[in-house]
């Protein structure tokens, strides 16, 4: 196969594997223009680029604020209150956890999504906390 072919089979691929990805019903949104697909790079951004990773629904923006505000919080349930409080979709969760490399199965509840988010961000952080604070033989770990 021809360069250009190969390349256009790669983003064909790509694509059918972000439509597999999707619910019904945002597949039956993004055919009637109600929708759209967005491209992000998933290589690592340094601080000086200006640009920001978004999802952008009808009602909220999934953006780099919300990652840096989310891993700043102190406890699950102010994690889970957030990601309430924003009144987000499932997709847009799912978007959020992908941004942070959680893996997030098309099979999951909202309510699965919500708590791997938690866990991957919080909750890891308080595991890691409890394990430096743990004294083993008089000596922090």
């Amino acid at each position: 196969m021809g360069g250009i072919r190969k390349d256009l089979a790669t983003l064909f691929q790509a694509i059918a594997q972000v439509l597999s990805d999707m619910t019904d019903e945002d597949v039956e949104e993004l055919v009637n223009g109600r929708g759209k697909l967005t491209f992000t790079s998933t290589r690592r951004r340094t601080k000086t680029e200006e640009s920001s990773t978004t999802v952008t629904t009808s009602s909220v923006r999934v953006s780099d604020e919300v990652v840096d505000h989310l891993l700043n919080l102190e406890n699950r349930d102010e994690a889970r209150q957030y990601l309430s409080d924003l009144g987000i979709t499932k997709m847009d969760l799912t978007r959020l956890a992908s941004s942070l490399d959680i893996y997030i199965s098309k099979n999951d509840k909202k309510e699965a999504v919500v708590e791997k988010i938690v866990e991957s961000t919080v909750g890891s952080r308080m595991r890691s906390k409890a394990i430096r604070d743990t004294r083993l033989g008089g000596h922090k770990v």
